[in-house]
């Protein structure tokens, strides 16, 4: 979780992707709550994964890939790459 001051600091991307990614965390929450979920469900977390695909690639275009957007300031390794 990032602080209101580092969100501030962000690019109009950067917050784009935060709030993209704190949304889906919220639908994610909501279907987690669901006993049964309908296939359309399918549908809109693909739609949702594109989108975030799409400001990834958008961002990587001005960021440095690996800085980290937490504020931090030590590159990403290996070690915390996808797995």
């Amino acid at each position: 979780m990032i602080t209101q001051a580092q969100y501030d600091a962000l690019g109009p991307q950067g917050r784009e992707i935060i709030d993209h990614d704190r949304r889906s965390a919220e639908i994610a929450d909501i279907i987690a709550e669901q006993p049964v979920v309908g296939i359309d469900v399918g549908e809109v977390i693909r739609g949702r994964h594109a989108t975030r695909t799409r400001l990834s690639a958008a961002a990587a275009t001005i960021c440095k890939r690996g800085t980290p957007v937490d504020g931090g300031s030590a590159p990403r390794t290996a070690s915390m790459g996808r797995r």
